[in-house]
């Protein structure tokens, strides 16, 4: 299947490629992204969908999310939470332009 790419604007928006590992039975949810100027930081908010029994395959995935410049200026990291019903994990990155 082919697929006509999406149209970007790099003069007004970066995009950020949030590439995971997941369960191929339970993905992720991308349900928000914040971007704190103060500290330099960008959070992606992943949901996991855990209804049953979850396999262990590890299927990759990315995530392209779009910012606009203005509002994304001196971002320094980038930080991923995991959400599940049971727990929440973070993990922080420096950011590489």
């Amino acid at each position: 299947m082919e697929k006509k790419p999406p149209s970007v604007d790099f003069q007004n928006y970066d995009y950020y490629f949030v590439s995971i590992f997941e369960s191929g039975s339970c993905p992720y949810n991308l349900t928000k992204t914040t971007v704190n100027s103060y500290i330099g930081e960008i959070v992606f908010y992943l949901t996991g969908n855990y209804s049953g029994n979850c396999t262990s395959d590890a299927s990759p995935r990315t995530f392209v999310i779009e910012i606009n410049k203005a509002i994304a200026v001196n971002m320094k990291r980038a930080a991923i939470v995991y959400h599940n019903s049971w727990a929440e994990d973070r993990t922080t990155e420096r950011i590489i332009e």
